[in-house]
């Protein structure tokens, strides 16, 4: 990729994020890839709403006739 300029070299950025890739184990065709997101968490701003995740909204909802979402930051209902 880097021959046919599909991505390039960068020497620093605040943005860059440590990667790590080893063969697979049964597989050295296979590779993984492990990233360490330490320093992205760090910079990320984290809301004031929390977003539940979708198998407990499907929970909550369940067996219910009818039921609305509401979003309080864009008024959505």
């Amino acid at each position: 990729m880097i021959s046919t300029s599909i991505i390039y070299l960068i020497e620093t950025s605040e943005w860059e994020t440590p990667m790590l890739i080893q063969p697979k184990n049964h597989d050295q065709a296979r590779l993984h890839i492990f990233v360490d997101y330490c320093i992205l968490n760090k910079l990320t701003v984290i809301g004031p709403f929390q977003t539940h995740f979708a198998n407990k909204i499907v929970n909550e909802v369940a067996g219910h006739e009818f039921y609305s979402f509401t979003n309080d930051l864009s008024r959505f209902n």
